[in-house]
């Protein structure tokens, strides 16, 4: 009974601070939205040269995958976690002393070394942390929803901020980023794992050399590609949502190189992106609304409109409509984009976690984050080609037509796959999830 209650008060602890704790740890707040300026202006990169760095922040991820998965299964999810906040706090502290292209891509080596393991931990033990019911999907779907809303409305607040610190002092906003992070490895101290079984504290014990950890992991990692690419259900989910955050990627940045070439201000650069930033929380509180109002659909309803999106915000720029009427629609579509990255993070790992145990989940992220990486970077990759040759409206406006095409063609694929009732999949899909 002693038992019971200190698992249910852990469990209780957990859910009510991760929110909190995702506030501060999602993204680097006060830095981010001035990130590209800072890179620009102040250590000369080239806006190529930015995008590029992004490219390689997905596929370090790639690279670092087995090494991370074998810090986790060795420290646990909790001590993963806060590793994986130190790692960020050196990312930032690299920033300030960077003084080109060659050290910002080192930084970002501890950057991508520090998500990496964090996206690999932070859905599941949110997950564990919640008890067994059929509402445990729901549930999740609320708490993360509402760490996403608490990061939003704050990464709004700091972003109006941001562009005043930035133009009093460039390297000030890196420096609020790096305390705010430090809070961050704080709250992510008053954690605490889940009891384990006794099957897994036997386990636990059980010492292995690195060498047959990283067997161990490319058996595992074999054993999930083999079931991922198997079930048609998962197999559809991890490719639209590889591509579509590949998308979100690169817009990211090319939203900020288009406001440069726009020549606005840095003040306003804080500005427009802590509006977007309250847009992005009213959104994100909205995805179980989202869910079951669009229900098979919801994917769709997210998806097309962004890349839609992108062709209209290119080819308003590049035509020449008049300043006056431009920036409106302009600010328009920028809100319409972070409408749908507000749910989307939540409503996707939603989909991924449903039917599935433990050990399904972990090889379910492993292969996600895999393919995640790997596509993410590709596409970035081919932004930053294209950045270097045209400018950002341009660009907009073959990204856009790319990625309508793209997730036009997937989500034909998924129609028959994706968003069906339980009954109506295959026994087989279901079962196969329950690996052992």
């Amino acid at each position: 009974m002693q038992k019971i209650d200190k698992e249910t008060i852990i469990r209780k602890n957990n859910m009510k601070i991760f929110p909190w704790y995702k506030m501060f740890a999602w993204d680097l707040l006060f830095f981010y939205s001035i990130s590209f300026l800072f890179l620009v202006d102040i250590k000369g990169l080239t806006a190529a040269q930015v995008i590029l760095v992004d490219a390689f922040y997905p596929l370090f991820k790639f690279i670092l995958q087995p090494f991370c998965t074998i810090i986790i299964d060795k420290i646990g999810k909790r001590k993963s976690i806060i590793f994986g906040n130190w790692m960020i706090n050196i990312y930032l502290i690299l920033i300030m002393l960077s003084s080109g292209y060659k050290t910002v891509v080192i930084a970002t080596f501890f950057c991508s070394l520090g998500y990496v393991i964090k996206n690999m931990c932070e859905t599941n033990f949110l997950y564990e942390s919640i008890p067994h019911s059929k509402n445990r999907g729901e549930i999740f779907g609320k708490i993360d929803g509402k760490g996403f809303a608490n990061y939003y409305v704050f990464d709004g607040i700091t972003a109006f901020f941001t562009g005043f610190t930035y133009v009093i002092n460039p390297y000030l906003p890196v420096v609020i980023s790096l305390l705010l992070n430090s809070i961050a490895i704080y709250l992510s101290t008053k954690l605490y794992e889940i009891p384990k079984t006794n099957t897994e504290k036997l386990k636990a014990k059980s010492t292995k050399s690195i060498a047959d950890s990283f067997k161990e992991f490319f058996k595992n990692f074999k054993y999930g590609f083999k079931y991922v690419l198997k079930s048609d259900r998962l197999r559809s989910l991890v490719m639209i949502y590889s591509v579509f955050y590949g998308i979100l990627v690169l817009t990211l940045t090319l939203r900020r190189s288009l406001l440069k070439e726009l020549d606005v201000s840095a003040e306003y650069f804080g500005i427009i992106f802590a509006i977007m930033g309250f847009i992005a929380a009213i959104s994100a509180t909205k995805q179980n609304w989202f869910n079951k109002r669009f229900k098979n659909h919801t994917l769709a309803v997210l998806t097309v409109p962004y890349c839609i999106s992108c062709i209209i915000l290119g080819a308003i720029v590049i035509i020449g409509v008049d300043s006056s009427i431009a920036f409106p629609i302009i600010f328009l579509i920028f809100a319409i984009q972070y409408v749908i990255r507000g749910p989307f993070y939540t409503i996707i790992k939603r989909y991924l976690n449903n039917f599935s145990t433990t050990k399904a989940r972990d090889k379910i992220y492993s292969i996600t984050t895999f393919f995640e990486s790997l596509v993410a970077g590709l596409i970035t990759i081919l932004g930053a080609v294209i950045v270097d040759y045209i400018d950002s409206s341009y660009s907009f406006l073959i990204i856009g037509i790319l990625s309508t095409l793209c997730v036009f063609m997937l989500l034909k694929y998924m129609k028959p796959r994706v968003g069906l009732k339980p009954e109506q999949y295959k026994r087989s899909e279901i079962e196969m999830l329950n690996l052992k």
